[in-house]
């Protein structure tokens, strides 16, 4: 009589395992360890891709505290000051017009900090000279003050 498994075989043929020797062969139905293999991996993939999601979520906050806000408080300090200087030199010294015509909240940071540089030069410049031509008159202590 001959013998008969009483479990049929995997539905593919790369899920069975067989160990022979010469006299004796074991063969092993892999289908569901592969199954559960393959479900493993997967929920793997899915674990470490939440996880870098998560992580350059966090990354991104980090790096928007330490160093876009900072630089941010900077940029509207620069422009309060822009906006302070252009309208001191707007005052002293009427000479350029078309630079009146820039808009501060909407131009460039470097140009406004160029415009904001070359402001300052003619206020220091104008600061600088000695207004003071007739000192004939004047004592010692005059001089003093207005120097």
């Amino acid at each position: 009589q001959a013998w008969s498994p009483s479990r049929s075989g995997p539905s593919r043929g790369a899920s069975s395992t067989r160990v022979t020797t010469d006299t004796f062969m074991v063969a092993f139905n892999m289908h569901a360890t592969v199954q559960l293999k393959s479900y493993l991996a997967m929920a793997m993939i899915g674990f470490i891709l939440f996880i870098m999601i998560f992580s350059s979520l966090a990354l991104s906050s980090v790096v928007t505290e330490l160093a876009v806000r900072p630089l941010e408080r900077m940029l509207s300090t620069v422009r309060q000051i822009a906006s302070t200087v252009f309208k001191f030199s707007a005052e002293v010294a009427d000479e350029n017009q078309d630079d009146a015509d820039l808009d501060i909240n909407s131009s460039n940071e470097m140009k406004l900090l160029e415009k904001v540089v070359q402001k300052l030069a003619i206020i220091a410049d104008l600061q600088g000279t000695n207004h003071v031509k007739a000192t004939a008159d004047m004592q010692d202590e005059d001089l003093g003050i207005l120097s």
